[in-house]
């Protein structure tokens, strides 16, 4: 029965959940025998979640410690006490004290490609210049992140006369029984070709 229970969750949500839990334990062990880990009350938990924020931890952290100590809960058939008030209250004030804003990144825009092109694609440029413009060009046209653009072979590119289609397999989903991949086309129009 055990095993079937763990397996409801990935391997790596499996060992991050018990480094968290174990953490969790440790600090608890510091406080025993009045601070128990399972079953934990809500104000022990919302006393290490205030720990936690106080020793620099951040939002996602303090996320995941909560989701960890919830699926020990549920394992183990006792009340969570990541459902109580005063834990999510204590867990939202963490977050909020913790996260920092987001600083979106400047688009990059057609003018950057054509000055980035101006140096990495001149008369005097060596391959691997060619070779940097091309991927900024091929990434920027079709969308590509930098993991997916390095991870394209020959075969995936086709090159025709006034455009380029790249065929590329995309991972969808991934489960114990295997992975499920879909092939996607992509058709850039912007490639011009000289032959």
């Amino acid at each position: 029965l055990p095993d079937f229970c763990l397996k409801a969750r990935a391997e790596n949500t499996i060992k991050q959940y018990r480094y968290a839990f174990n953490n969790f334990c440790k600090w608890c062990k510091k406080y025993q025998p009045a601070v128990t880990p399972l079953p934990a009350s809500d104000f022990h938990l919302s006393m290490y979640i205030i720990h936690l924020t106080k020793n620099g931890n951040s939002a996602t952290n303090i996320q995941s410690v909560c989701h960890a100590i919830s699926w020990a809960h549920s394992m183990a058939g006792v009340k969570d006490p990541c459902e109580s008030d005063l834990v999510k209250l204590v867990k939202e004030g963490a977050i909020r004290e913790t996260s920092r804003p987001i600083i979106k990144k400047e688009p990059v825009l057609p003018e950057h490609l054509i000055r980035l092109i101006d140096i990495f694609a001149n008369d005097n440029c060596s391959l691997a210049d060619l070779r940097i413009a091309c991927m900024c060009i091929v990434a920027y046209a079709g969308f590509l992140r930098f993991s997916e653009l390095s991870q394209l072979q020959r075969q995936d590119i086709k090159i025709f006369q006034d455009h380029m289609i790249i065929s590329r397999k995309v991972k969808l989903t991934n489960t114990n029984m295997g992975a499920t991949f879909a092939s996607h086309e992509l058709i850039l129009k912007p490639v011009q070709s000289t032959f």
